[in-house]
């Protein structure tokens, strides 16, 4: 779970939920994750500044110490917030719906279904151009 926003201590707060963290994965030095927004006040809020063009961030909340350029062994994730000024360059999401499938290619965020299509070209040919428009058409659209 995580909050919109940090809070003051490092508790998770349940009256401030905002959202749930189903992945997490490491590359590198970056995180790559994905979360739901809860129907909860504060998740209503931050899909609302989404919808609205808000850019959110995200940003780790944990204990522990850390040195000038690393984490330390004694350093603990508690959960990853929404927040509007990520400490992190590049910890800005896109606002991504959940009927749509989204991956990461290229340090890009990028529709499934576009890859998908553009794998199925490549090894295809364009003899099946056409049914794989019309199958890509009908992914991203639901028909």
């Amino acid at each position: 779970m995580g909050e919109l926003d940090h809070p003051p201590t490092p508790q998770i707060n349940l009256d401030r939920v905002s959202h749930l963290v189903e992945d997490l994965s490491f590359e590198n030095n970056s995180a790559i994750g994905v979360a739901k927004l809860l129907d909860t006040p504060t998740g209503r809020t931050a899909q609302a500044l989404l919808e609205g063009g808000v850019k959110l961030g995200v940003s780790s909340r944990g204990v522990g110490t850390l040195s000038k350029d690393r984490v330390n062994d004694d350093y603990g994730l508690i959960c990853i917030d929404i927040v509007g000024d990520p400490s992190a360059l590049n910890a800005y999401v896109d606002g991504i719906y959940e009927s749509v499938d989204y991956i990461i290619d290229n340090d890009q965020i990028v529709e499934r279904a576009v890859e998908n299509l553009k794998k199925q070209l490549n090894e295809s040919g364009t003899k099946k151009l056409r049914s794989n428009l019309t199958r890509f058409l009908n992914e991203i659209t639901g028909l």
